[in-house]
């Protein structure tokens, strides 16, 4: 008989993925209301220069060379051993790679600011020095948000989503509210720079402070002299850097590229399209995040058709997720960033955001593929694909964006995914579960997208009814309501009685309580 996992580690993982999405999901209507405000107030080259931040405390960050995953790995696998000696070595091993590499490379970056500023980036003269503190900016707060990060990495190998999500909420909320109320007051990015500085200082201690109270009882009688699980972590940090490292160029060098071949102004244009599809990442990293521990254990049992099914359930909720928007996003761009930011913003940035639309579906239909190789025990094709996605959207950006500006940067990305996710697809579906590229279509494609396509047909002759924020929301709403209708139509009977099944396990009977 297999053995089932216990009800509550199941329940645990459920809410996990909800705290999850609830604290990424919730910054949101902020940011739609702020960002705006910004915009105007900093203007095309200030809101570019404020991009900065997170661009380049980011990569800085990656320094740790993949400590912060090591981390999450070994904290979880130290508390379940009870082992405090391993505890002990992995936070020791986490803290000084949380340091040392950072304080190097913001020691770095502080003194090559303005070569920085000015060799990559076409800034007005006017905007040169802020430009320089805001680069100089980033840098001291990157040993401060490494420190966060570490606390968070610590956190999550503990399980406790919950402080996770709301750490990772006030970095958000405090630097968006405090630029618009200096904004508002009549302060510049001067100052918005320095309160970059101050945020992530105080985020860092705050945490600081929680960790250490949550940690002490856990590392009572601890020696980490005694471990070897500093050589253990250095080895698995270092091959989660090398996706880290894949990663960021694919969703992060664009933005260099571009500051580098045309006007800084035209950065402003694609971070606001880019700002948008990246928060839809908290959709299939959801799902991959709950489904990976039970392919890994489906995987340990040999149970391939229990896998392939989960396989299937789980590729086709990321899409039952994510095409409704998706359509309504490609198909109302031009409406909603000229009620969000304005005419110039729509004329520059519709296309863009489009080819990004497309370039994200074909990246999170790969997603479960990717998960499922992991859960197996091959995370090594998963980082050929990312490897793959890095290395074709570079050469694309490199040709297209200086010809085509940032509607190129969009279309190299776009281009990049669909080669990289169709072929990892075609070539690992079969290996790694025996489904032929015919069945992944028919069992997770083909019901999704057909339903978008239907949903395309019915709001294309409407699209002009979008052209104000009733229609436009009104419009979204009827959109998610006519998908749905219509996926659950789709529904094979076994998924609908599934549906069912769950409808009332989770949402009706957890009501009644």
């Amino acid at each position: 008989m297999t053995k089932s996992a216990p009800p509550s580690r199941a329940l645990r993982l459920g809410w996990n993925m909800i705290y999850h999405v609830i604290g990424q999901i919730s910054i949101v209507p902020i940011s739609f209301i702020v960002i705006p405000w910004i915009v105007h107030g900093l203007g095309d080259q200030g809101y570019a220069l404020y991009g900065l931040f997170g661009l380049i405390t980011g990569h800085i960050y990656l320094l740790n060379f993949g400590a912060g995953t090591a981390t999450v790995k070994y904290v979880a696998e130290s508390v379940g051993d009870g082992d405090k000696n391993k505890l002990a070595a992995t936070l020791r091993s986490s803290f000084w790679m949380h340091t040392a590499p950072i304080a190097a490379g913001s020691v770095i970056v502080w003194f090559g600011s303005e070569l920085l500023i000015t060799g990559i980036f076409d800034v007005d003269p006017k905007w040169l020095g802020r430009g320089i503190w805001t680069v100089r900016a980033a840098a001291v707060s990157a040993l401060f948000y490494s420190w966060t990060q570490f606390s968070v990495a610590v956190f999550q190998g503990l399980q406790q989503l919950g402080r996770v999500n709301i750490i990772l909420f006030f970095q958000s909320f405090l630097l968006l509210v405090g630029s618009a109320a200096l904004i508002y007051f009549g302060f510049d990015l001067l100052d918005i720079a320095t309160l970059y500085i101050g945020l992530n200082a105080a985020i860092s201690m705050a945490t600081w402070l929680v960790r250490r109270k949550e940690l002490e009882p856990r590392l009572i009688g601890a020696d980490d002299s005694i471990s070897n699980r500093p050589a253990d972590f250095y080895s698995f940090g270092g091959y989660a850097f090398l996706g880290q490292l894949a990663w960021s160029a694919t969703f992060q060098w664009d933005k260099f590229l571009i500051g580098a071949f045309l006007p800084l102004s035209e950065l402003t244009y694609y971070l606001i399209p880019a700002f948008i599809l990246h928060k839809f990442w908290i959709l299939p990293a959801s799902v991959a995040a709950t489904t990976f521990p039970l392919i890994s254990e489906l995987a340990g049992e040999g149970n391939k058709d229990s896998l392939k099914k989960v396989y299937r359930q789980c590729g086709q909720l990321i899409l039952w997720f994510i095409v409704p928007t998706f359509t309504v996003l490609a198909l109302f761009a031009p409406q909603l960033l000229t009620l969000w930011l304005g005419t110039e913003f729509s004329d520059k940035g519709t296309w863009p955001l489009r080819f990004l639309v497309l370039g994200y579906l074909f990246n999170f239909i790969a997603t479960m593929p990717s998960t499922a190789a992991t859960g197996i025990g091959r995370p090594k094709y998963s980082f050929y694909w990312q490897l793959a996605q890095a290395t074709l959207c570079i050469a694309s950006w490199s040709f297209l964006i200086p010809r085509h500006g940032i509607e190129g940067a969009a279309r190299g990305f776009a281009a990049a995914q669909m080669v990289a996710g169709l072929g990892f697809i075609l070539l690992k579906s079969r290996e790694i579960l025996d489904m032929s590229f015919f069945e992944f279509v028919q069992g997770i494609l083909l019901r999704p997208l057909t339903a978008g396509a239907i949903l395309f047909g019915c709001l294309w002759p409407l699209r002009h009814a979008a052209w104000g924020w009733f229609g436009l929301i009104s419009l979204s709403i009827a959109s998610a309501a006519l998908y749905y209708a219509i996926g659950y139509w789709l529904l094979e009977p076994e998924e609908k009685k599934t549906l069912r099944y769950l409808t009332d396990e989770i949402i009706v009977k957890k009501l009644n309580r």
